[in-house]
Formats: structure tokens, sequence, C-alpha cells
């Protein structure tokens, strides 16, 4: 099986603190974990693969390009797209609005010809609002119905199902999602879980997210790594890390 992503000894220094130190990584296609404490390094992590950072040394393939000096505009084109612990989501526009600009972040959208080729243009609007309604579906018809909604008036669980949405829009071969589950309580985060699962299975897309709650670790993904220190220090199936005794004393604080 090919390789998907690729990183190489890579490292980021922050005056002096190793964020990242010479991290190895390879995944196909597949789910994986991404834990460790606090400061382990794990969003600094996402940050270098989706061109946020930029390396101090070492090297991010991904498909077997080299990635590593791309800047996150190019990082989006090429099929890696991300969510955040933080929501991003523009509030005073709808969700329709929202997700047609998690397609336009890709799309090459030429300013004249919306003036002198409306034509053209409002069909490929059409196009594009009926693929970022078909993505919203992935989640529930419900999600659909509210596309003309603020987002300030979505509760928080649909404003995270419409952040994933969004980065799925684009269809990347990769999906990066920053602690996906953050602020929701234990049925709303069993809802995402199983939203995650199903796109999967629909898409095939690859993931790699970053979770502090184990019950999403051991229900969704299929490796995990554990970094501490911006070191990785174990990596497997859950199972495997979460018997491995460093990673007891350094995450599971026992």
């Amino acid at each position: 099986m090919d390789t998907l992503l690729k990183t190489k000894d890579l490292t980021i220094n922050f005056g002096g603190l190793l964020a990242v130190n010479k991290v190895n990584c390879e995944m196909n296609n597949e789910v994986l974990g991404l834990i460790g404490p606090n400061g382990s390094g794990k969003t600094t992590f996402l940050n270098l693969i989706s061109g946020i950072y930029n390396a101090t040394d070492g090297e991010i393939e991904f498909q077997g390009r080299n990635i590593t000096k791309l800047q996150a505009s190019d990082i989006r084109s090429i099929g890696i797209a991300r969510t955040f612990q933080t929501n991003r989501l523009c509030l005073k526009l709808t969700v329709l609005d929202n997700m047609l600009l998690g397609l336009f972040s890709k799309q090459q959208i030429r300013w004249w010809e919306t003036i002198f080729n409306q034509k053209k243009h409002h069909l490929e609007l059409r196009v594009n609002i009926d693929k970022c309604l078909h993505v919203l579906s992935y989640f529930n018809e419900e999600l659909v119905e509210q596309k003309y909604e603020l987002i300030d008036t979505i509760p928080l669980i649909d404003r995270r199902r419409i952040e994933i949405a969004r980065a799925l829009v684009s269809d990347p071969a990769l999906l990066l999602l920053d602690e996906p589950t953050a602020g929701l309580n234990p049925q709303e985060t069993h809802s995402i879980v199983e939203d995650l699962k199903k796109i999967r299975e629909k898409t095939g897309i690859s993931m790699i997210f970053i979770e502090h709650d184990m019950g999403v670790i051991s229900t969704i993904a299929d490796r995990v790594v554990v970094l501490n220190a911006g070191q990785i220090i174990a990596e497997g199936s859950f199972a495997e890390v979460s018997k491995n005794e460093e990673v007891r004393s350094a995450y599971l604080g026992s």
C-alpha cells in the first residue's frame, strides 16, 4: 500500500523550545489518533502538516510529494483539509455561505468571469451549492434544512458538523481534526463519532485527529500515535499503547 503521508525528522523550534522534535511518522489510508498530554506538540504537528507553521528541520511528504515548504493555501489545494479546536465558522453568515467558503478556498475564482460570463458563473454556483448540500447530508437532512440559518443561531454540535463538512467539501484525501468533540457532552460526542465513522465508510477519506477522550480514540482510531515533549513515545493499536508504561506515566496518569 502506498504511503499517504510521511514525516522525516520533522522539527520545529520556538525560541529554543523544541515543540516537535525529529518526528518520524507514516500513515496510509487509515484513521490515525494523535494523543498526548497538554503541550506535547499535537496541534503543532497538525499546524506543520497543514502549512500554518514552517518546519525548522525535516521533511513532510504527501502522496510522494515533498510539501515541507508549501503555504497553507497550497496545502489545501493538493488535498489536505483541517478543522480547529476553536470554531472558525463565520457566525454572521449562513450555513451554506460557510460551506461555499470552504469550496472556494480550493477553486480558482476569476472575478472578471463573474461579471462577463454570468451564465457560466451561475451554473457553476448551482453545482457548488448542490455539492455543499450533498456533503451536509452526510450528517443528517436536518442540517441541510438549516442551510439558510445564520451560524450564530446553530447549536454547538451542529457547528462542529458544519466545520467538518466545510473541510470535506473540497474533496481532500486527508482530513486533520483538532479535538472535534471539544465542548460537547457525552451524547453529542457519541453522535459526532458516529458521524465520522459514517463519513469514513462513505468516502474512504484518511484522518488524523487529536482527542483527549480515550473512548473516542478506542472507538474510531485504526492506529494511535502518542506524543510527549514533542517526540513520539509509542504507536500501535489503542490496546497496545494504553498498556505502555511510558504512555501511562506521561498521559494516562497511572
